[in-house]
């Protein structure tokens, strides 16, 4: 009687097995996480905030519009100094520099300085 040996077994896929394992204790880890979080927020008495840095804050008062207010003045306390134009708080032209009247061109003057100034404002409004 001769052996006969079984036929080789198929090779056992590897990793599945590890890789669900894996990604149950992290779910896992991360509910148990959240409910101790929770649990342990859940018992303490809230904690109150700090005060503010500046409770009274240095605001003009509105006034009631006349002749000579603005909308900016009318509206004192919605603007920031930096609105507007801010070359004011750029830095002086050096001495002998020549300075435009109001420093700006208008996108539509700036455009016609190009050789094709329809496309050149197409691209600046895009």
């Amino acid at each position: 009687m001769e052996h006969e040996q079984p036929p080789p077994a198929a090779p056992r896929r590897r990793g599945r097995r590890t890789t669900a394992l894996i990604a149950a204790a992290l779910v896992l880890g991360a509910l148990v996480g959240t409910v101790t979080g929770y649990a342990i927020q859940y018992g303490r008495t809230p904690t109150p905030l700090p005060p503010l840095a500046q409770q009274k804050l240095d605001t003009p008062k509105a006034q009631p519009p006349n002749d000579a207010t603005t909308v900016k003045s009318v509206n004192a306390n919605r603007w920031h100094k930096t609105d507007g134009d801010l070359a004011a708080f750029l830095i002086d032209a050096p001495s002998g520099a020549k300075v435009e009247a109001d420093g700006y061109d208008t996108l539509d003057s700036f455009a016609m300085g190009f050789e094709k100034p329809d496309h050149a404002m197409r691209d600046f409004l895009g």
